[in-house]
């Protein structure tokens, strides 16, 4: 018997057979790679659309916690950029140490898989949110920040479906052998909170 995995997602619940099949609803045609990939670059191919499915859930995550910090610590929201947003929701929650509103603004800069903080411990309340790819070098890994810290790891497809979940982007599992039918919308009954 096939093990079936199913994941809520932006309103929609898919089932698959496989984790792949779950990632595929999130980048549609990534189930089809290797018809359409080399199968030497299928491990390259795979990794380059989970790290950019990943890319993009730190964008809208920050962009919401930003938002989130900024209206909590009474920030005026209107007319600002999500950088203004998280500077000065940072600022009015402890600090306006030159140091920290700088790694404020790499943060929420342009490319928000560049390394923020490596091996620093992160106690404010707007969290950084990263792709833990990014910190790679060619000798191994940086230090992964700590304390308010959430990571999106693409390194296979289970470990993006958990840090997704664990982010709260999205909720998946593995279902019971004898349930095939769909579960009621907005509940999990019975899953497997860690399928792989």
């Amino acid at each position: 018997m096939t093990t079936r995995y199913q994941m809520a997602y932006a309103g929609m619940i898919t089932q698959s057979d496989t984790l792949t099949g779950l990632v595929d609803a999130l980048f549609t045609g990534y189930a089809d790679l290797p018809d359409i990939v080399v199968p030497a670059d299928l491990p390259k191919a795979a990794l380059t659309i989970r790290t950019a499915i990943a890319e993009d859930m730190v964008m809208t995550l920050r962009d919401i916690h930003a938002t989130a910090a900024a209206h909590a610590a009474g920030v005026d929201l209107a007319d600002k950029s999500i950088q203004e947003l998280a500077r000065e929701a940072v600022s009015k929650d402890v600090t306006t140490d030159p140091a920290i509103l700088a790694d404020v603004d790499a943060m929420m800069g342009a490319h928000p898989s560049f390394p923020v903080l490596p091996g620093a411990a992160w106690e404010l309340s707007l969290p950084v949110v990263a792709v833990t790819s990014s910190y790679a070098t060619p000798d191994g890994y940086l230090p992964l920040p700590t304390g308010n810290v959430i990571l999106i790891d693409p390194t296979t497809d289970s470990t993006l479906l958990r840090s997704l979940q664990s982010a709260g982007v999205l909720q998946f599992g593995e279902l019971p052998p004898d349930e095939s039918a769909l579960a009621p919308e907005g509940a999990l009954p019975g899953w497997d909170d860690d399928p792989v």
